[in-house]
């Protein structure tokens, strides 16, 4: 029995599920994988003949490969040796000062121009210009450069003519028929800026046309001096418009080719230097895989990559072929073919109205062609142009049939029409050729057999709105709208697990995300609880970069705000502002940390000696942020990440601030599944999942390409000289010619030799767009919700997005009212109810962690000259803060030497200072309040942490076990009188209120757990004063 595989591509959320047939008991003849893994292994097995290490690893992370090629490459300026690329750097950076840009972000270009080497969407036009050096880019732009020049000096030379005959006949531009407007002012607009794409208005059109040169109220001898001159302007306008019509076309793609030359000259040593760090730490990216194996499936024959393989496929199935790219495409058509040929059944499956990811390679021409069963097409568009390839494609041909699966058994009948009804509409009025095959006469989704009624389907339009109360922006109103849906929803039966907000774009999510969030509302979401948005987050990285540089005044600053906002939870007002300022001000680092500790949260200044993950579980600790519960998660998400970096990568705390400057928009909070809460996602990770309720936000996104982004052009075609560099016929030298290239998307394009290419771009964007609202509005099962921008017809763009075609549908349909917001297509009825449905499971949640101070732990030899200022250190004697370092760890007098001793050799004082402080620990422990407690054969317990609300502690049971409430509670001195306690309480500072709170948050927790607080004493160590609590 032949062995069977399913193929699943790329990362679709529903990539490996699959109905096993009953009938079909050899299941582990049944295999799933994505296409990558499964060229991975095509990669391995021939390791040898690619010349690729056999140990090699997968590398997913393009950014930072980039940025480190970018930084060799531009090590490299400067040095002799690399002259050309010295040049074009230097022309790049001035360039872009000339134009008021900032070349310092000159790195960055590059990196986003070197992501082209990933994509292989343009994986073809980058290879076509591999042959092309550094050299050969600048003296094309040379070339184009020239040429451009030369057509503006000759349509200014003409323009000048024209103003000299007027200035030699005493006329000014004001003489002739409309003035400025006019053809007097068309001679001044040549003279000037040059803009070959902008034909003549209608006043100089009328006057050549019309012979209309003045006005009726021109002077006789004004009509007379240009009837003079009129045939010789007559002349200079037709010469120009020659030019123009002749040359524009030439002359603005050539404008629109030179500004990436720069980039496009150092893209293969990019590539060079990409290969190099590979080579160095044994990796392959993982956009490789598909353009490597390329030559073994040309080459090799598929019997001997099967056995290289050590399995053999029968048949094959390839899900969300829409998406495939053409390279993946080619390498598996050999497989393909084979498989045909021995009579096999194989299956492609795939939804072109589904295709959304053109952005990674994927072609939603390729499911189209094969479903029409015109494989020659496919051949048309294949960039990859070789014998064996057209032959397969040929071979395949008489075993295309086609089938389509219409029967749509995820929605209620209600969303299903209002689906085919609407982009019906849409297909109709975009007479798009692909369109029109992708949303075909046979696009609509039928209903089963069974199908489901009561769906309900609502279309509301936002715009800002004013009150008494002020004015609210067209974002926030969507976000307010997304609350009320939910409780439209939660009203209708629907729990908070039924919802799902999806959203184009990843900002848009993050933005509702938090939203919701501080309104109390559990989220699910992979990407759009960014830890960025966490006020308790950003104030540890703020005072990691004080721990890395002292002297960071701004981190300073941030730190100090964010520490009154986030845990004194006040705004400073202005006196506090100036109380800050005077500590960033200062210059002093101890400064800095005596601000905390003089409001009751002393940051040890010990935190340079601990590790990365030490210092952020201390400073969490000292600020006791787990005692905000909206924060755990972040901070807990945040450990997670500092963990895994120390772990994987190093211990440093710059390297770290580095990593998280380049990762902070990409960091979220992973939130288990199985929870009572609203799911939001972006649309992509949605398709092929369904939600009972799906609200799509924000419908307004653009429906053509974004101006001045970039699209790469076919060059083959256009046979221009300026594009060919090198060539010398005497010596029979063809040249080397410019094949492909990157240019700006710009409304002129469409006058030139690429035309084509840029109505087909487009075009393309458009069917993606649309693509993109077809997937969302295909999600739910029983509610869709639209948001959408409201109509403004004074908005020229508002034509051109998404949101406009709900207007047109609703226009069309007759039911578009002025000053109505909200369409209810279909009325829905409630959800009913669901005895046998299981809740949520219950999750118990952690609300903090214990921290330990390893210090006892590992003893290290430190070297406090490396670490501290010591200079400063000696001028601001903090006696406070070393004196609680000391008595925190007497558990009795006799212990002071023992202690010192230690605090010594960790490099926290020197031993003249020990002397000194030892006289006054004893002043303090002599204290007749104080020694008692000192004495030997006591329990003592030195900052035990006691948790309340559910936890075991040492064998205490504090609090009930469900209970979510939960704080610590770490008194820094417990003496045990039986079974009462005396609670001593270290402070440094003057006295303040909350001292006296806590040490009664103290004895009414003792209370609770069954044991009568003694006494409470609160100790102030620098004036040795003993206060009872």
């Amino acid at each position: 029995r032949g062995r069977g595989r399913l193929r699943y591509r790329g990362n679709h959320p529903s990539a490996g599920r699959a109905n096993v047939p009953e009938n079909h008991p050899q299941y582990s003849d049944f295999a799933v994988c994505t296409i990558d893994s499964f060229v991975n292994r095509i990669v391995s097995a021939f390791t040898e003949e690619l010349d690729i290490p056999f140990n090699y690893e997968v590398d997913l992370d393009t950014h930072t490969l980039l940025n480190a090629a970018i930084d060799r490459l531009l090590d490299k300026v400067g040095r002799e040796e690399f002259a050309p690329l010295t040049e074009a750097m230097e022309a790049f950076a001035l360039e872009k000062a000339e134009e008021g840009r900032n070349w310092n972000r000159l790195p960055d270009e590059l990196a986003d121009f070197g992501r082209n080497l990933f994509n292989e969407q343009v994986f073809a036009s980058v290879g076509k210009v591999r042959d092309l050096n550094t050299q050969d880019f600048l003296r094309l732009r040379r070339q184009l450069s020239f040429h451009n020049a030369e057509v503006e000096r000759c349509l200014r030379e003409k323009a000048h003519d024209a103003l000299r005959l007027m200035d030699a006949h005493g006329l000014t531009a004001k003489d002739f028929f409309q003035g400025d407007r006019g053809i007097g002012g068309f001679w001044t607009k040549w003279a000037g800026k040059i803009d070959l794409a902008a034909a003549p208005n209608a006043y100089v059109q009328k006057t050549i046309r019309e012979d209309a040169w003045y006005g009726g109220k021109a002077l006789a001898s004004q009509r007379a001096a240009i009837e003079a001159i009129k045939a010789g302007l007559a002349e200079c306008f037709h010469c120009i418009e020659g030019i123009r019509t002749g040359a524009g076309a030439k002359y603005v793609l050539f404008q629109q080719l030179m500004p990436a030359f720069y980039k496009l000259s150092v893209l293969n040593q990019i590539r060079e230097e990409l290969k190099d760090i590979q080579r160095d730490k044994n990796t392959i990216h993982i956009s490789e895989f598909n353009k490597t194996i390329l030559d073994v499936v040309l080459r090799e024959p598929v019997p001997f990559i099967y056995e290289r393989m050590g399995e053999r496929y029968n048949h094959i199935l390839i899900d969300e072929f829409q998406d495939t790219s053409v390279l993946q495409w080619n390498n598996l058509l050999p497989l393909i073919e084979n498989s045909l040929g021995s009579a096999h059944f194989n299956l492609v499956v795939g939804d072109a109205k589904q295709a959304i990811y053109r952005w990674r390679g994927g072609e939603m021409e390729q499911i189209v062609y094969l479903h029409q069963q015109q494989p020659e097409k496919l051949l048309a568009m294949n960039r990859t142009h070789h014998q064996l390839v057209d032959e397969r494609y040929a071979s395949i041909r008489p075993h295309l049939t086609s089938a389509r699966l219409n029967t749509n058994y995820r929605s209620a009948s209600e969303i299903i029409a209002f689906n085919n009804a609407f982009f019906r509409s849409v297909a109709n009025d975009h007479p798009y050729d692909l369109l029109g095959s992708i949303y075909d006469q046979h696009f609509e989704q039928e209903l089963p057999a069974d199908a489901r009624h009561g769906g309900h389907v609502q279309v509301t339009f936002l715009d800002k709105t004013g009150s008494e109360a002020g004015e609210t922006s067209y974002d926030e109103e969507t976000m307010r709208a997304v609350l009320r849906t939910i409780e439209e929803a939660q009203r209708a039966g629907y729990d908070l697990k039924d919802i799902a907000i999806l959203n184009r774009k990843n900002e848009h999510g993050r933005r509702i995300a938090h939203f919701l969030k501080e309104r109390g509302f559990d989220i699910i979401s992979q990407d759009s609880l960014s830890l960025r948005f966490s006020g308790a987050v950003n104030l540890l990285i703020a005072i990691l970069k004080v721990v890395h540089i002292p002297d960071n005044r701004l981190a300073k600053y941030e730190a100090l705000y964010l520490f009154h906002r986030i845990v004194r939870r006040q705004i400073p007002d202005n006196p506090l502002n100036e109380r800050i300022r005077a500590v960033v001000e200062s210059g002093d680092a101890g400064l800095f940390y005596d601000y905390f500790a003089g409001n009751g949260y002393p940051v040890q200044f010990r935190l340079q000696q601990a590790n990365l993950y030490e210092i952020t579980e201390k400073l969490i600790d000292t600020f006791r942020l787990f005692d905000q519960p909206q924060q755990a998660e972040y901070l807990f998400r945040f450990l997670d990440v500092v963990l895994e970096f120390s772990v994987k990568q190093t211990n440093q705390l710059a390297d770290f601030l580095g990593y998280w400057e380049q990762k902070k928009e990409s960091l979220s909070i992973n939130t288990p599944r199985n929870l009572n809460a609203v799911t939001l996602t972006s649309i992509h990770k949605a398709k092929g999942l369904e939600y009972p309720v799906v609200i799509l936000p924000f419908a307004d996104w653009s429906l053509t390409p974004v101006w001045n982004s970039a699209m790469w052009v076919d060059l083959e075609e256009v046979d221009f000289d300026e594009l060919t560099v090198g060539a010398d016929p005497l010596a029979n030298l063809p040249g080397k010619k410019l094949h492909a290239a990157s240019v700006q998307i710009v409304k002129s394009l469409v006058n030139t030799a690429v035309h084509p290419q840029y109505i087909r771009e487009w075009e393309r964007t458009f069917i993606e767009s649309l693509n993109m609202l077809y997937v969302a509005l295909t999600r739910p099962k029983d509610r869709l919700y639209v948001l959408a921008r409201n109509y403004d017809a004074r908005n020229s763009g508002y034509r051109d997005c998404v949101s406009h075609l709900f207007y047109r549908f609703l226009q069309e349909k007759g039911l578009w009212q002025e000053g109505v917001s909200a369409y209810v297509w279909q009325e829905g009825v409630p959800k009913p109810p669901s005895p046998g449905e299981n809740a949520a499971d219950s999750v118990l949640e952690l609300g903090r962690i214990i921290v330990h101070d390893q210090s006892d732990r590992i003893r290290l030899s430190r070297s406090a000259s490396r670490l501290f200022d010591l200079d400063t250190f000696e001028k601001h004697r903090d006696w406070g803060r070393k004196l609680y370092e000391i008595i925190i760890r007497l558990r009795h007098a006799g212990e002071v030497d023992k202690v010192l001793r230690s605090l010594v050799g960790e490099g926290l004082f020197d031993k003249s200072e020990a002397v000194r402080l030892k006289e006054r620990v004893a002043q303090i422990i002599s204290h007749p309040r104080l020694l008692p407690l000192f004495a030997e054969g006591q329990r003592v317990d030195l900052g035990r942490e006691i948790l309340s609300g559910g936890a075991l502690t040492d064998g205490a049971l504090l609090g009930n076990v469900g209970s979510k409430s939960r704080e610590v509670i770490k008194p820094d001195r417990v003496v045990w009188q039986g079974s009462r306690p005396t609670i001593v309480d270290y402070k440094t500072g003057s006295p303040e209120t909350w001292h006296r709170e806590q040490m009664e948050r103290y004895a009414a927790l003792f209370a609770r757990m069954g044991f009568r607080v003694a006494e409470k004493w609160l100790v102030y160590l620098e004036e040795g004063n003993v206060v009872g609590g």
